[in-house]
């Protein structure tokens, strides 16, 4: 029932302690490596507690289709402020141009078959992973790169135990913890596999607009297949390069409000205030993208698979993620989850069959 064992972040740096042994023993997981001193070790991410983390300073039809020309100027991140000194000297470092505060329109905002709403987020470019800047940053978020995205439409919240509903009564799909019988919970301090635990009752009080839980990789991509089918579509999961475009909704900083933590309450429900659960959507502050919880509230599964060191090697468009490996990533920390990894930048990586109490997901609507 150790959930730790199953963070991954391949790093240099050294295990130690007989519980670092016996996961690398017995998982062959690496301890993380992380740029600063004195900060938490990576691989007890997801071991996080309310009483430990508190103490740590500091996720078409024709007439849906939108006219390209109507549609939101792309970002620059030529606009976007750095202090990354490892970045080419030709990066301008004045202040990234304020967005206009998000307001629902025809153009920027669709509604599909389920009443899901999806937001467009407009192509552009973007500095992507930590700058040198920021405080607490980890070796698998550099080197910070420059990326170019294609625009796309986004699900405005994650998706809710109601909208999982409609695709389980579709389709009597039974999802891994549903299967195998459990599911990763928290108990106490600890994490563990606590058998009858599932989306359905994840040992808390959700309402249908509450974000679904206990879903692994394979669910949402399941999910995702079903939408597609029934709207003729392009659904999936997004790529991290996309997910963390669409979080900073251009800014070039820790997170999409600025530098400093003290806001996060305003936008995401996670350790300080999330009584050890998680919330109905669109209950804090939207980013300029008009996305509601990218930070906190639960997990979210990526489309791509997750390697430490993919940044060196990542192409400048629209990065699709490296080979297949073991792990697949996830954004945006959760209602258990400290500051630090709620960052725009921050990245982990589980195995595709995972499922936990604090893992969801949003899609991706593909525009062409």
């Amino acid at each position: 029932g150790h959930i730790n064992a199953w963070w991954r972040k391949d790093t240099r740096g050294q295990a130690d302690g007989d519980r670092d042994h016996y996961l690398k023993a017995l998982f062959k997981v690496k301890s993380i490596s992380i740029v600063t001193e004195n900060q938490p070790d990576r691989s007890q991410k997801s071991m996080t507690t309310v009483q430990d983390s508190q103490s740590i300073s500091r996720d078409d039809t024709a007439e849906q289709r939108i006219n390209r020309s109507n549609q939101p100027a792309e970002i620059n991140a030529n606009n976007m402020r750095t202090t990354d000194r490892t970045i080419s000297p030709t990066v301008r470092r004045s202040r990234p141009k304020p967005i206009p505060p998000f307001s629902p329109t025809s153009s920027n905002i669709i509604t599909n078959s389920i009443g899901m709403d999806l937001v467009w987020i407009p192509p552009g470019q973007y500095m992507m992973g930590s700058s040198l800047s920021e405080p607490i940053r980890e070796t698998d978020e550099t080197p910070q790169h420059r990326i170019q995205i294609r625009g796309f439409w986004m699900s405005r919240s994650e998706v809710t135990v109601g909208q999982f509903t409609t695709f389980i009564n579709a389709t009597q799909h039974q999802t891994e913890g549903e299967k195998q019988g459990w599911s990763n919970t928290l108990e106490g301090r600890t994490w563990q596999k606590k058998q009858g635990v599932s989306w359905r009752d994840p040992g808390f009080n959700q309402s249908d607009r509450s974000p679904v839980v206990c879903v692994s990789w394979n669910d949402a991509k399941a999910f995702c297949d079903w939408l597609n089918q029934k709207e003729g579509k392009i659904y999936r999961l997004p790529t991290e390069a996309e997910w963390e475009y669409a979080c900073r909704a251009g800014s070039a900083e820790t997170y999409c409000f600025g530098n400093n933590d003290s806001k996060l309450s305003e936008y995401a429900w996670y350790v300080s205030n999330s009584k050890r659960q998680t919330h109905p959507v669109c209950e804090k502050q939207a980013n300029a993208f008009g996305l509601y919880d990218m930070y906190g509230n639960v997990y979210e599964w990526c489309e791509d698979w997750y390697a430490s060191n993919y940044y060196a090697r990542s192409p400048a468009v629209d990065p699709q993620g490296p080979s297949p490996d073991q792990y697949r990533n996830m954004r945006g920390g959760s209602w258990n989850d400290p500051p630090h990894y709620c960052r725009s930048a921050d990245r982990k990586g589980l195995p595709p069959g995972y499922n936990g109490v604090s893992v969801g997901f949003r899609v991706l609507l593909r525009s062409d």
